[in-house]
């Protein structure tokens, strides 16, 4: 009964569609998973429904490498193929030796240039994703460093606190039994007199 030759075109019941689209993403999905498991492959699969629901599976520890891969891959080949790597250009391994202000003016020219090709927006996306990650990533090493000095110095103030308050308490006990000494005495004095 299930290993009837099926038709590959659109179904026209929206039920029986989306029970098809569930069963075969499903599919899919473990195929994707018993291939990246079998053969030690980075594997991504991205699915959207005709409702626009995003379905993902990723064998690695991110989609977003394997697509970051995949989009450098495209535009290699790309300028390979044309012959213009200078012109296209592979950014991203300049990534860390240009501000943010250059990048975004490279963004506008990639734009103006390509009147909007997606795959070149999707790569400059991902390179401003890159530095915006680098760049947060800076700030949160920063960060730390102070952090841990701030720690550091409050270490300090809390010793020397400490050191201050036992030579406190000395200088009190020294007057105490100064005082006591003073009072023993005194009446002793005042007899003799």
């Amino acid at each position: 009964m299930g290993n009837r030759r099926l038709e590959i075109k659109k179904i026209e019941d929206k039920t029986a569609r989306q029970v098809t689209f569930s069963k075969r993403r499903s599919g899919l999905m473990k195929k994707a998973r018993e291939l990246s498991i079998l053969c030690a492959a980075d594997i991504g699969v991205i699915v959207y429904s005709n409702t626009g629901k995003l379905y993902q599976y990723c064998s690695g520890n991110s989609l977003d490498t394997i697509v970051w891969r995949y989009c450098n891959y495209v535009e290699s080949e790309g300028s390979l193929a044309d012959g213009d790597s200078k012109e296209k250009g592979d950014y991203s391994k300049y990534l860390e030796y240009i501000t943010s202000e250059q990048l975004l003016q490279m963004v506008e020219r990639q734009c103006a240039d390509n009147d909007g090709n997606l795959v070149d927006i999707v790569v400059l996306e991902n390179q401003l994703e890159t530095a915006l990650l680098e760049i947060r990533t800076a700030k949160t090493h920063k960060l730390l460093k102070n952090i841990s000095a701030l720690q550091d110095e409050e270490n300090e103030l809390i010793e020397e606190k400490s050191l201050l308050e036992e030579k406190k308490i000395g200088r009190k006990n020294k007057r105490v039994k100064g005082r006591t000494l003073d009072l023993n005495v005194a009446p002793d004095d005042q007899n003799g007199d």
